[in-house]
């Protein structure tokens, strides 16, 4: 590990095959989203969401059932 945090970059193989590359962590930057996101800051965010019951979540259900036509993905539907 002390060899990736100076630069240097690994293959880590099974059975002779390559199935992983590790890699030094790259600070998130303003064009890229966080790599890693403390607990606490995802609480507080969880927080500020608003409320939800079973009643609302079902409208919501319902509303997005009759907002989209999938009539045209069964494939299977029509060949029958």
């Amino acid at each position: 590990m002390r060899r990736v945090q100076q630069g240097e970059r690994f293959t880590v193989t099974r059975n002779g095959v390559p199935v992983a590359d590790l890699i030094p962590h790259k600070d998130s930057g303003p064009d890229r989203p966080p790599r890693f996101v403390p607990v606490a800051q995802i609480a507080a965010g969880i927080s500020e969401l608003p409320r939800w019951d079973a009643e609302r979540f079902v409208h919501e259900l319902e509303d997005l059932a009759s907002a989209i036509d999938d009539s045209d993905t069964d494939k299977w539907r029509a060949a029958t």
